[in-house]
């Protein structure tokens, strides 16, 4: 049967097709060999050569390198923090005038975002959607 199998793929080869190139093509690829890892430990570890041994010596060298961060407080920083929150006021609304001049300098080639919404939308927006974006953004600073 294996030698019915090989002739019938031998006499699949054509020349026209360049099937013919295929199995010499993949056979004068060099077998580049898997070189073996070692802990980065001091002494150095031994030699893995496996492909177990290889993900056993990644998952623990992963396990030793992302550690959860510390969750404690400190509480220098959140007093600090508190007083800044309690210096800092909140700034002013935004002007249809303000608002106007940063959607004339919008760049007009520019992809649009998740949304969709193109520059060239928002420059031909009518003033009720102008209004409307202007009252988004002014409660957003109120947040």
């Amino acid at each position: 049967m294996s030698n019915a199998t090989f002739t019938a793929y031998i006499a699949s080869l054509k020349r026209e097709d360049q099937t013919i190139w295929r199995p010499i093509k993949s056979r004068k690829k060099p077998r580049i060999p898997l070189p073996p890892i070692r802990a980065n430990t001091r002494p150095p570890g031994p030699w893995a050569k496996s492909d177990t041994e290889k993900a056993n010596l990644f998952a623990n060298r992963l396990a030793e390198v992302y550690k959860p961060h510390d969750d404690t407080l400190d509480p220098e920083i959140l007093r600090k923090l508190a007083i800044h929150a309690q210096q800092t006021e909140k700034p002013r609304a935004f002007t249809l005038g303000e608002l106007k001049g940063v959607i004339k300098h919008l760049h007009t080639r520019k992809a649009p975002g998740p949304d969709l919404v193109t520059t060239l939308m928002i420059k031909e927006l009518p003033p009720e959607g102008l209004k409307a974006i202007l009252h988004l953004l002014n409660a957003i600073i109120r947040l």
